[in-house]
């Protein structure tokens, strides 16, 4: 019974990998090269795979990074892999060559929405900014910002990540737990059946 049970939760969230994602600019090995005082803006896309519109919070973390125009929620239509975000990237004049930045930018579903969408789901992406001499020739994103929303981010690095359960999912798997539950009285009675009988035999 509780392999079966496993199952069938199993078999519920493989369709939960198409929901809540993001795709970013690509960074071979993670990692962006600037030189000191130098800024860029970075790209990202907040993409939604489920049919179904949900709201999603993003935040940018890391000392020289901050996102451009922040809101409180984003609001994304299902099937949607376009919604553009853009962080901007400034190393401080005189900042010693060597040091190092980790950048975190992650999304999640806006609390706000009173959705079972994406119950503790956190899609999270991290890279680490360099300074040193030489920078590593990224494209950066300003002459984007002034172009209209269905523009596309060239070369973007695609990767979408589980958000969680849909409300279908949830009942779903609430009603294969009541069945299962109520089969178990039964289940065990057969059991108990059939061992009186192997008992009788010996």
């Amino acid at each position: 019974m509780v392999r079966l049970l496993a199952l069938a939760i199993i078999l519920l969230l493989i369709p939960a990998v198409q929901g809540l994602g993001i795709a970013s600019d690509y960074l071979p090995n993670d990692e962006l090269y600037l030189k000191p005082g130098q800024s860029v803006i970075y790209g990202v896309r907040l993409q939604n795979g489920q049919n179904e519109t949900i709201k999603v919070a993003f935040n940018v973390e890391g000392s020289v990074a901050k996102l451009i125009k922040p809101q409180e929620y984003y609001e994304l239509p299902g099937k949607s892999y376009n919604t553009r975000l853009y962080i901007n990237i400034s190393i401080p004049p005189g900042t010693a060559i060597g040091s190092k930045y980790p950048i975190v930018y992650y999304t999640y579903p806006y609390g706000g929405t009173g959705s079972l969408v994406g119950i503790n789901a956190r899609v999270t992406r991290t890279f680490t900014v360099h300074v040193g001499e030489k920078e590593s020739g990224y494209q950066s994103r300003e002459e984007e910002l002034a172009e209209p929303e269905t523009a596309l981010l060239p070369t973007p690095r695609q990767i979408s990540k589980s958000s969680g359960l849909t409300e279908g999912q949830i009942i779903g798997i609430l009603l294969i737990i009541i069945f299962l539950l109520a089969m178990t009285p039964l289940y065990l009675k057969i059991r108990r059946f059939r061992q009186k009988d192997i008992y009788k035999f010996k």
